[in-house]
């Protein structure tokens, strides 16, 4: 059985996985036309995205949300890195991956559907800022807190559970529900 992944939760993953459109065509074999299908739910077939949803799943990423069938419509969409809570094997589950902060922003940036420059120019940053901000390196604590107040008030819930002084596991972003 296929099951349908929503074209957002197919670019969070992306970014989660840090690859870019091209990276992923090259590993499946695909077109860059299909990668843009799927990812913007004009024209994906569902193969493409069932191997997309493989792939992803085989680097350790779980989508999430429910689907209604009836509507073909998704809620609480998103994806996020299995957390080692949610690994039932024990060997895999001391392998899980670990990020620095719960604050996935390229991810939050791909459920959107939004570039670096655009996510910019509503939280007036630079495009250098929010690259800086996705990547952990060299920012401030006030525009940390305003892409995260960005996002969180555009509907994204930021998903992971640590501490501050360790890694984070689950690592990732949905729509929040309503």
């Amino acid at each position: 059985m296929i099951v349908y992944v929503s074209p957002d939760a197919l670019r969070a993953a992306r970014a989660l996985a840090r690859l870019n459109q091209r990276e992923v065509a090259e590993k499946l074999h695909i077109s860059r036309k299909a990668m843009t299908a799927c990812e913007s739910g004009e024209g994906a077939t569902l193969a493409a995205v069932a191997r997309l949803r493989q792939f992803y799943d085989g680097l350790g990423i779980e989508f999430l949300g429910c689907a209604d069938f009836t509507t073909n419509k998704v809620t609480g969409a998103g994806a996020r890195w299995k957390s080692a809570s949610s690994v039932l094997d024990q060997n895999a589950a001391r392998h899980f991956h670990g990020e620095p902060t719960r604050h996935a922003f390229a991810a939050a940036r791909g459920l959107l559907g939004l570039d670096q420059t655009q996510v910019a120019a509503r939280v007036y940053l630079t495009p250098r800022q929010i690259g800086n901000l996705e990547a952990g390196t060299s920012y401030t604590k006030e525009s940390y807190k305003s892409l995260q107040t960005f996002y969180e008030d555009s509907g994204i819930e930021f998903l992971g559970s640590g501490r501050p002084d360790s890694l984070f596991s689950g690592v990732g972003v949905r729509w929040r529900k309503r």
